[in-house]
């Protein structure tokens, strides 16, 4: 039970460590044009998403299971 009773104070020092980090950068950041300017560029390409006019970018491969359902032949005669 000991043990258990130090990990414990370990977690709770550690999150409050981590909630102090986390106001004393929040004051930092918190009148950055650059950082207002990046916020407000991933808020339009939200919408820009949610239209449907772009898509994120990322692991956009096929799957197996649908890569069958598609045929193509390059460089071959289709005649043969």
């Amino acid at each position: 039970m000991y043990k258990r009773e130090i990990l414990f104070k370990m977690e709770l020092k550690i999150v409050e460590n981590f909630k102090k980090v986390l106001k004393k950068e929040g004051i930092v950041f918190k009148d950055d044009n650059t950082l207002a300017a990046f916020e407000r560029a991933s808020l339009e390409f939200e919408n820009l998403v949610k239209r449907g006019l772009v898509k994120r970018r990322g692991y956009n491969l096929m799957t197996i299971d649908k890569k069958h359902l598609y045929f193509s032949n390059f460089n071959t005669n289709e005649d043969q």
